[in-house]
């Protein structure tokens, strides 16, 4: 195998991982979300949530909550999508145009990548065919608030499909199952989804005798709502893998790779959120296989295998001559890998006095092979020298500097420091809560009576209130002539409703007042009536939401930008209690009071520090404690523990302030001592150690190790020491 194919195939494995997917099932008064992913051939459902909803104008906001929900249990972000509908999506066994168009806008204001639609009794029926092991023969009922639907599932297809668009009673849905076929036609099983199995409509499904329906009183079972999502879940399974799913996969099935599902897309005739045009993704994989007669748990392994095509079984390999190839010379590296000199060197002993020969031979090469240990015993090898002592302890505080871009200086008890900036960035949505009221204001022409003796001119603004309360502003100037004699002045002049709603539509005859003047000198009436008010309740991004969203995000980034700033360190260290936390972007883009389903954060921040060296900061405390030190002893930096460090931010860096521990260990001159024992046996080392004070005890490592080895190298560079306590 080439090495690049064995590189290829480790990276492969270890990039990949695991994918999530999203069933979205729309029946017309609920959306049941169920985000899953696929071990094998088996579905694994990770979070479902349900939303009602009241009308197809917060179908999306709804479905958006219901996503969130799912999501937050599975632990898991999806795009992937596949919708499973219910009939009323439908018209004449093809997805309404204006579905399309719904499902598009769904599509694109919760950023989800559509992959195909299903019908809903295609997906169960493939479900129950998986759960029961046989093919499903069956009338299945939808029944939801405000329609009803039924299905006669038979031969592996959904034979026939009718639906009521009223308020589902037993009277109408039994009339619909009537009209599926003859009762010696139909299945003696109901299959009931869409409501409760505890509702009063289900509790007459099941009671009710069915006589003149059915040939004998039919078994009836209900499917819960998670079950008909994870029927769709099925469905997006079927259509990744090619092929249904099945119980236990069987010795010959393939191993799916989710890496690879990921990459798959349907067919190039889909039209336009990936939806095959009068088509879904079930009728799609059964036409591409074969027939199948009903499967059952009784089909051996055998019965279940994948055929092997007959023309790659004739696909034998042909024999064919090649000409011996010439021995080529081998590289000196193949040669001593393949010990191809030993039986050159055994040539050599061939022959008169073949015994003498061979003995001669052997005691040569002993005797140079010791002499080619001893030498790199001498010359090659390093030896450790580990030294344990009967150290003595003394805890003391410290009070030391750490100075930004500064060098250390022990006589100022400061230490360099460095700055380490760590980042991090991040987007994160959330479902809008908040709510609000818009529509447009009425309006109208009102005739203003003038009742006094001179000519009155009224500004735009000019508030006139009717009998119920209502204010309306003048849309423009107008001057209304005096009265004459008993009749007043008047002049027209059009109208807007101070607020928005309905209740500014007043009808015609309507009397007005002004808010400043009497209604003596000044009076109004329309002889028409006002129009265009009206009023709803939009879904908008509160406060409360913004706030939510950028805490629960800059928490995570503070993590991130932490653990980023980690990995900068490069062997230093840092005080958790002094990281600067700083925000460094914070885009909302939706602002408060604003229209939206969902509400995007996109923010940066970075963590900043002050990072010290340990090693410094001990090297300081073993010179601070010199002075304490009991005579012919010594705290080296290795000696030095620290038992508590706090941190505290300065205009120069950090203040370090604790508590350490010094072991105090006999005091020797390296060099000294490696100039006594260079060359020296193990045995003589450990004497002239041994001699110290405070010593107990000396042993010697070498590497590489030699069986025979007991004489420290020559060389002084290649022997170190190691004090233990």
């Amino acid at each position: 195998m080439a090495i690049a194919d064995i590189v290829g195939r480790f990276i492969k494995k270890e990039s990949e991982e695991e994918n999530n997917f999203l069933s979205l099932s729309l029946t017309p008064d609920r959306v049941l979300a169920t985000i899953w992913a696929l071990e094998g051939e088996k579905v694994e459902v990770l979070g479902f949530s349900r939303k009602s909803f009241q009308n197809i104008d917060s179908i999306i906001h709804q479905s958006a909550i219901a996503i969130d929900a799912a999501a937050e249990k599975a632990k898991s972000d999806v795009s992937q999508v596949v919708f499973g509908l219910s009939s009323s999506w439908f018209d004449d066994g093809k997805i309404k145009k204006d579905a399309i168009k719904l499902l598009k806008k769904l599509s694109q204001e919760l950023e989800l990548d559509s992959q195909a639609f299903v019908p809903l009794a295609s997906s169960i029926k493939n479900y129950l065919k998986y759960e029961e092991g046989v093919t499903p023969h069956a009338v299945l009922i939808g029944a939801f608030n405000d329609s009803s639907e039924v299905h006669l599932l038979k031969n592996n297809e959904v034979e026939k499909t009718l639906e009521s668009r009223s308020k589902p009673t037993f009277e109408k849905i039994s009339e619909l199952v009537k009209q599926l076929g003859d009762e010696k036609d139909l299945p003696l099983k109901i299959i009931v989804f869409g409501i409760p199995d505890d509702s009063r409509l289900a509790e007459e499904i099941q009671k009710h005798e069915w006589s003149g329906t059915f040939i004998h009183k039919p078994k009836v079972e209900f499917l819960k709502n998670r079950d008909v999502s994870k029927s769709v879940a099925f469905a997006q399974a079927t259509d990744f893998l090619g092929h249904e799913l099945s119980q236990a996969p069987t010795a010959t099935a393939p191993i799916v790779k989710l890496g690879d599902i990921a990459e798959k897309k349907l067919s190039s005739e889909t039209g336009e959120l990936g939806f095959i045009e009068d088509e879904d993704i079930l009728k799609k994989n059964e036409e591409t296989q074969p027939a199948e007669k009903e499967t059952t748990h009784h089909e051996t392994q055998e019965d279940l295998a994948v055929e092997v095509d007959q023309n790659v079984k004739q696909a034998e390999p042909t024999a064919v001559m090649h000409e011996s190839p010439k021995k080529e010379k081998g590289s000196l590296i193949e040669n001593i890998a393949t010990l191809g000199w030993f039986s050159k060197l055994t040539n050599i002993f061939k022959g008169p006095g073949v015994a003498k020969k061979l003995g001669m031979g052997i005691a040569i090469l002993m005797v140079l092979g010791l002499v080619g240990v001893f030498m790199a015993g001498r010359t090659l090898t390093s030896a450790e020298v580990v030294i344990k002592v009967n150290a003595q302890s003394q805890e003391e505080s410290f009070d030391v500097n750490v100075i930004k871009g500064a060098s250390s200086d022990f006589s100022k008890q400061q230490i360099g420091g460095q700055e380490i900036i760590g980042a991090a960035t991040g987007s994160r949505k959330a479902v809008a809560t908040g709510t609000k009221e818009l529509g447009e204001p009425a309006k109208g022409e009102v005739t203003i009576f003038n009742w006094t003796t001179s000519e009155t001119t009224f500004s735009p603004g000019t508030v006139i209130i009717s009998k119920n309360g209502i204010k309306f502003e003048l849309d423009g100037d107008i001057s209304v002539a005096s009265r004459s004699a008993s009749t007043p002045g008047e002049s027209n002049i059009a109208v807007i409703a101070v607020d928005f709603g309905s209740e500014g539509n007043v009808g015609a005859g309507t009397d007005f007042t002004f808010q400043e003047f009497d209604e003596l000198l000044y009076s109004g009436t329309n002889e028409n009536s006002f129009s265009g008010g009206d009023e709803k309740e939009v879904t908008v991004v509160s406060q409360e939401d913004l706030d939510k969203l950028e805490e629960s995000l800059l928490e995570t980034l503070e993590e991130n930008a932490i653990s980023n700033l980690k990995e900068k360190l490069a062997g230093k260290t840092f005080s958790e209690s002094s990281i600067d936390i700083e925000v460094t972007k914070r885009v909302f883009d939706h602002e408060v009071d604003k229209e939206a389903s969902l509400v995007n954060l996109d923010m940066g921040v970075e963590a900043t520090a002050i990072a010290y060296s340990d090693d410094d900061l001990k090297k300081l405390l073993a010179e601070n404690v010199k002075e304490d030190a009991p005579q012919n002893l010594e705290a080296k930096a290795d000696d030095i523990r620290l038992l508590s460090v706090d941190a505290a931010i300065t205009s120069r860096g950090l203040n370090l302030t604790g508590n350490f521990e010094a072991k105090f260990v006999p005091k020797f001159e390296e060099n000294d001592l490696k100039e006594k024992i260079a060359g020296k046996s193990v045995k003589k080392t450990r004497e002239i150690i041994k001699s110290l004070p405070e010593v107990s005890d000396v042993s010697v490592n070498f590497s590489p190790s030699f069986f025979f080895a007991s004489t420290l190298p020559i060389n002084k560079e290649k022997i170190t020491f190691k004090v233990e306590t």
